[in-house]
């Protein structure tokens, strides 16, 4: 890839950086960052509970096996 692509690359990313920005308002950006958060914890504790149900179901099965 040349220098000339390369920069033409970061002129239109930030030509369209620059045409969003304004458009944003502060109610938008809170509400994003409300969802993704809510969303990540979501998540996390999904991933916890499932990891310990299938250790239960794991041990429970190798108990039987005995």
């Amino acid at each position: 890839m040349t220098s000339q692509e390369v920069n033409s690359r970061v002129g239109m990313i930030g030509g369209v950086l620059m045409s969003i920005l304004p458009n944003l308002e502060f109610e938008d950006v809170v509400r994003t960052f409300v969802l993704a958060t809510i969303g990540t914890t979501v998540s996390f504790f999904l991933t916890l509970f499932l990891r310990w149900l299938s250790r239960n179901i794991e041990s429970k099965l190798k108990s039987k096996k005995k």
